[in-house]
């Protein structure tokens, strides 16, 4: 066959648009990738066809589907489908515009070849779910003011060429085509007053009437045909003046030039409407954001952006030379990377920035641009900068799942194509010790786990088992480069080896991990909370089914030195959730169905009462941290969108969160996204380094298009190089053909992973030089600042009820009220998206 690399990857579209023929004709809705995958392969064959024209294909390609034969959310998702395929003159692409046009497609077309049976559209019926639009953006319906309060001044120019010449918004007009001609003087310090990154047009022979303003920041001119070069004075202007009547840039005074102030003088003022601001530069302050297809909105609280100054990139716009990018400036001043005009969602705030990024830290938020030119510039776009148009996303912090066991070497592409940028966990494979629990037990154990992680680009770091009464292998093991210590019920989680582990952790300011012991062998809840003897502990599994203490291990979630953590798979509670969990529990614990004991172990840790309950403590801040249990109960792809998923359900289910009257999801929402960034990085050392978006951290990032937020990245930047995003064909003439995957870019491969991402171990391990001693290129840092940490440092989640757990009917009461709440029988982030 001598197949090629797209030819494989064509396949898989094939493979996948089958699937959605094969649903299709049994009835169903499809869902997003299950549409794009059947008309991508649908064009595809009818190019082998060999009949019809790329114009035609991209008019086919609107009639194979409608709004009928998809899912209600998909119309909104899904506004272009482009993929490429050999013609008889050659490869070509094709694009499909509005893919999802009519109430109904044409299912003949769309079975063609499949040798299907074409359903009756009878039985597609119209879509009664609500009518959620992914992704939306509500505006306020008022005007925004660009360039407010400068100079401006209105000017007639009349193109003598004989050809078009098209004016960007931010290019210094005096330096424009010598055959524009106009009252250059006047034009002296000026630009066009229009919105950041489009342009004005002059037809050959057109005369027309333009508006300029003067430009902000120093009011230099560098750049265009080099006529100014310098700043805007007088004197420089009359040199300026000068050149264009030496250099023969054509010139003619205005006396009838109308001159103001913009924001005073209506009549030289730019206005657009917000809706049409949000769609070139994404949302402003006071505009909303529904997050992927949840109830959830996020109201822009500040944005740096100064109106008609934005930074855009691209042709005729605002990043080149002398416009937004700078010239002259020293090169230390430059970023490597600036993110433009992204909607950052954090929990120190919902606000739109452009993000600076140097030697792979977080090194400015603000306004980008340059500053002999903008207002309010506050981080420098150089010639050695590289630039991500953020216009319409959002971004995260990546993600720490701090409950990783390390079954497989796979859990980490899984991870980091779902946004998570942090493991910290334990294991060593599929060890049935690792299957149960999330411990590195040997020291050459530990110096393989980091060995083997060196190339990732994630960061990494590994408990050491906590279990045992005496001290001198917890030492070994700590030295060896653990950055904690796991106690785990399987391996004898007693008063005894509690104290031990939290002593040796006290000598090394590690953080001690718990799973408590659901036999209540040793005791009972509150002598496992005696035997913390007041000291910080990190809580696995303070939830409703995940283990420890049956049924009230959720007591520990109001005890101020407990810092508490749940796993994903009760996360929310759902119709199924109970019956999925007993075989998922006798796999991960190495239990026998045919023993009676093993069976009653198992079934005293699954509690519809507390899994209930476990929601209503996300809600309320009294569990601060959700991570995964990978492969052990949990689901490691799936630890951001079932945290949305819960703040779905708690929204719908016992209303707004906020604190004050404002109408918007804000403080839930930031609530909620600190569960899996900031409050696993405290309480686990990290936060120094990672855990949120903010200035002289590692800039681990996680960009969004708001209509898939929580579901599925766009791109993860890892130590500020992109180490994963969405691509299409390699072969392509474009970026964007399907298949487009979630795939491995340059900032995953070579030594790249090694400079972008860290590993974690104790400051006693560092100070041994397990760096050296282990051959290790990635950059090593030691934990820090756990030992004194207390449930009151967990952000937006340091709520302390008194919880009850009744032994006999499992009623979990906080403060005395009852904390119950219906399992959903459906959730967002979920069929829209995937497709299986």
């Amino acid at each position: 066959m001598k197949l090629c690399q797209r030819e494989i990857e064509k396949l898989q579209l094939h493979n996948a648009g089958f699937l959605a023929q094969k649903r299709l004709a049994r009835g169903l809705k499809l869902n997003y990738p299950e549409a794009v995958a059947l008309i991508a392969t649908q064009i595809v064959e009818f190019v082998r066809n060999g009949d019809k024209t790329v114009s035609e294909l991209m008019s086919i390609g609107r009639e194979l589907l409608g709004r009928r034969q998809v899912l209600s959310a998909v119309p909104h998702l899904l506004e272009t489908v482009q993929v490429e395929a050999t013609f008889h003159d050659g490869t070509k692409l094709i694009t499909v515009h509005d893919p999802i046009a009519r109430e109904n497609g044409n299912l003949v077309l769309a079975l063609f070849g499949s040798f299907l049976p074409v359903p009756s559209l009878d039985i597609f019926t119209e879509n009664n779910e609500d009518n959620v639009i992914p992704g939306e953006i509500k505006t306020e319906d008022r005007m925004v003011i660009l360039n407010a309060g400068r100079e401006a001044v209105s000017l007639k120019v009349v193109n003598n060429g004989d050809r078009p010449v098209q004016v960007g918004s931010h290019y210094h007009f005096i330096e424009v085509n010598p055959y524009l001609t106009f009252d250059r003087r006047k034009a002296f310090g000026k630009r066009l007053n229009i919105a950041s990154g489009t342009t004005t047009r002059f037809e050959p022979g057109e005369s027309k009437s333009v508006i300029l303003v003067s430009i902000g920041g120093n009011k230099v001119i560098q750049g265009g045909h080099n006529i100014v070069c310098g700043p805007v004075n007088d004197s420089k202007c009359i040199a300026a003046m000068e050149a264009v009547r030496t250099r023969g840039f054509k010139h003619k005074e205005d006396e009838n030039a109308r001159e103001g102030i913009t924001g005073e003088d209506y009549s030289l003022t730019k206005l657009i409407p917000r809706e049409e601001y949000a769609n070139k530069y994404g949302p402003t302050i006071g505009d909303k954001i529904r997050l992927g297809d949840t109830n959830l909105f996020a109201e822009i609280e500040k944005d740096f952006a100064a109106y008609g100054d934005e930074c855009v990139f691209g042709g005729g716009k605002v990043i080149r030379d002398g416009m937004g990018q700078s010239c002259g400036h020293s090169p230390d001043g430059s970023f490597d990377t600036v993110i433009t005009n992204a909607v950052v969602v954090d929990y120190t705030g919902i606000f739109k920035a452009d993000i600076g990024i140097k030697d792979g830290l977080i090194a400015s938020i603000g306004k980008a641009g340059n500053p002999d030119v903008m207002h309010g510039v506050n981080m420098i776009f150089g010639a050695n900068t590289e630039v991500i148009a953020g216009e319409g996303l959002i971004v995260t912090a990546g993600a720490i799942d701090c409950h990783v066991h390390f079954i497989c070497p796979q859990l980490v592409y899984e991870a980091v194509s779902s946004g998570i940028t942090t493991l910290v966990g334990g294991g060593t494979g599929p060890a049935d010790g690792t299957r149960a629990t999330t411990c590195t037990p040997a020291p050459n154990q530990m110096q393989m786990m980091l060995q083997s992680t060196d190339d990732l680009p994630l960061n990494f770091g590994f408990n050491g088992k906590g279990n045992c009464a005496k001290p001198d292998e917890l030492h070994e093991i700590v030295k060896a480069g653990a950055m904690g210590l796991k106690l785990h019920e399987d391996w004898g989680t007693t008063p005894a080896t509690i104290h031990n582990c939290l002593t040796v952790a006290e000598q090394y300011d590690i953080q001690v991990n718990i799973h408590t012991d659901t036999l209540n062998e040793s005791g009972f809840v509150e002598h496992t909370i005696a035997a913390f003897e007041g000291r910080t502990i990190h809580t696995y599994h303070s939830e409703g089914a995940g283990g420890g203490h049956a049924p009230d291990i959720i007591k520990v979630c109001g005890v101020k030195n407990v810092l508490p953590s749940s796993t994903n798979p009760t996360s929310p509670f759902t119709l199924n959730t109970i019956d999925e969990h007993l075989d998922m529990l006798m796999v991960c614990h190495h239990l026998d169905k045919n023993c009676p004991e093993d069976v009653a172990f198992a079934e005293s840790r699954i509690r519809a009462e507390t899994i209930a309950a476990e929601d209503i403590l996300h809600d309320m801040g009294a569990i601060s941290i959700i991570a995964s249990d990978s492969q052990a109960m949990g689901r490691i792809g799936e630890v951001i969108s079932r945290t949305w998923q819960t703040a779905n359900k708690m929204k719908s289910q016992r209303g707004p969160l906020q604190p004050d009257d404002s109408d918007n999801d804000n403080f839930r929402i930031k609530r909620y996204v600190a569960k899996y960034t900031i409050n696993p990085a405290i309480a686990n050392g990290l936060s120094r380094y990672i855990g949120s978006v903010e200035v002289g951290k590692l800039a681990d990032l996680v960009l969004w298009k708001p209509s898939f937020f929580g579901a599925k990245p766009e791109m993860v930047i890892k130590g500020g190089d992109i180490a994963w995003a969405n691509m299409g064909d390699a072969n392509a003439s474009i970026p964007t053909p399907e298949p487009v995957i979630m795939r491995p870019m340059f900032g995953a491969f070579g030594k790249a992973g090694r400079a972008n991402s860290i590993a974690f171990v104790s400051k006693a391990a560092l100070d041994y030089g397990v760096k050296a001693l282990y051959g290790l290129d990635k950059r090593v840092e030691a934990v820090d600042n756990v030992r004194k940490l207390s449930k009151l440092d967990m952000k937006l989640n340091d709520a302390l009820p008194e919880i009850t757990v009744d032994p006999e009917t499992y009623t979990v009461t906080a403060d005395g009220e009852v904390l119950t709440c219906a399992a959903a029988t459906t959730v967002p982030l979920s069929r829209n998206y995937f497709l299986f």
